[in-house]
Order: C-alpha cells, then structure tokens, then sequence
C-alpha cells in the first residue's frame, strides 16, 4: 500500500501536466455525519484564504512524509484546476450544511485562513489546518485555528476526486463541537440573541 501510494504521488506530481479536477459540486459521497449537540442557527459561510507556505501557490496543496518533503508544508503536492481556497470552502460548506439551521438572513458570518492542506505519501494520510474567524456585523467575535489530520486506513480508500473530504469534516466536527463555539454562537447568531 505504501509503495503504491508513493508511486501515485510520484506519478501525479512529476508527471502530471494538467491540473487534477476536485469536484465541489456533486457531494455524491457518503459520509459519516458529524455529530453535535445543537444545531447552529444564523451562520452564512464567507470567502476563505488560503495562506501556505511561500513556496505552494493558490492551486497547490502540500506532500509530507516522503524522503525529499519538508515538515513545514513547503513541498509542493498536488495542483488543481481550482484555487485550494474554494475547495476547502466548499469541504466546509458540505459538512456544515448538516448542522446549520437554514436561512435567508444570517447573523453571523464565518470566515477562515487555510494554513495548509497536505497529503502524506507515506500513509496517505491528509491534513487541514484551518483558522476559523466567526464574526458578527463586522466585529470578530471566535477565533479558532484547528489542525485536522485523517488517518487513512491501510484498506481505507478516499475518492480520489474529494480527497480532504475527511479531513476538512474532521476539522468541522472539531469547531462545531466546541463548547466555547457553540457557546458564542448562542450568543450572538441565535434567533433568541436578537
């Protein structure tokens, strides 16, 4: 498994031309839903930035784990047709569309800074690392930077074209659990903050 997910890597990085394609359209894929204990009400997802390293551009993510992959996320790994940014929002977006209460006029607004997203060709393990920023009428009112780190399995394939898809829902999971999160957006996003 190992060597095939080096050669894969080593296949796709050196000799890929065009970009890969990652689909942020057809949430066709199953997953197990994130589990939390209320439902978020008034919460309208914003642009994120994407912030890597200086070394990958706003198409690429990063390679860790292989012999010539730096820890700091400045090895370049996949490049795709669409900016990391968008589809991380849209990662983002998908998760959370399981807890929010829908909307026509949203309270508060939640933003984020992607650090990083990595894939480890050793393991096939992916990671998110992602700040996020919960702000109402302008004002910051969370801050939370989350490290998410998807342990694939040695059986445990990923869709190739949702490839962070479990990473980023691991990364959701972790915010939207928070007591301090939900606290703050009972606070200020509920119906009955208003």
């Amino acid at each position: 498994m190992k060597k095939t997910c080096l050669l894969m890597t080593l296949l796709m990085a050196g000799c890929s031309v065009k970009p890969i394609d990652y689909d942020t359209e057809n949430f066709s894929h199953k997953f197990s839903p994130i589990e939390v204990k209320e439902n978020i009400e008034n919460l309208q997802v914003i642009d994120f930035d994407y912030e890597p390293h200086l070394k990958i551009s706003a198409h690429s993510t990063s390679f860790l784990g292989c012999l010539p992959c730096s820890s700091d996320g400045s090895t370049v790994g996949f490049v795709y047709s669409k900016p990391v940014s968008e589809i991380i929002r849209a990662e983002v977006e998908q998760a959370l569309s399981e807890v929010l209460v829908p909307t026509n006029d949203a309270t508060c607004q939640l933003g984020a800074k992607v650090h990083m997203v990595a894939w480890d060709a050793v393991d096939g393990d992916t990671v998110v690392d992602i700040t996020y920023i919960l702000k109402q009428e302008g004002n910051i009112e969370y801050i939370r930077r989350i490290r998410a780190e998807y342990d694939n399995g040695i059986l445990e394939s990923s869709p190739s074209d949702r490839l962070f898809a479990k990473a980023t829902r691991q990364s959701v999971s972790t915010l939207v659990s928070n007591k301090d999160f939900i606290n703050t957006t009972n606070a200020f996003c509920s119906n009955s903050s208003k």
